[in-house]
């Protein structure tokens, strides 16, 4: 059984004493790489509804500038 799993939720400023140096210090990297990994994915999903804002207020121009035009609006 891998004790890193379970220990997870453990902080670098109380780790398990049984754990040794290298193990703590790649449970420490764990935590570090999801951390990052969870950021990024909170950007990406950031930029995709800025994307989506943009593409909505571009159709509403679109759709402003048919209607000005005299043609149908659906």
């Amino acid at each position: 059984m891998d004790k890193r799993q379970w220990l997870s939720a453990s902080t670098p400023a109380q780790p398990d004493p049984d754990l040794s140096r290298k193990d703590r210090r790649s449970l420490e990297m764990d935590v570090q790489y999801w951390k990052a990994s969870s950021k990024r994915k909170d950007n990406d999903i950031s930029y995709l509804n800025n994307q989506i804002r943009g593409f909505k207020s571009q159709i509403t121009r679109l759709k402003a500038a048919l209607y000005k035009k005299g043609g149908k609006q659906s």
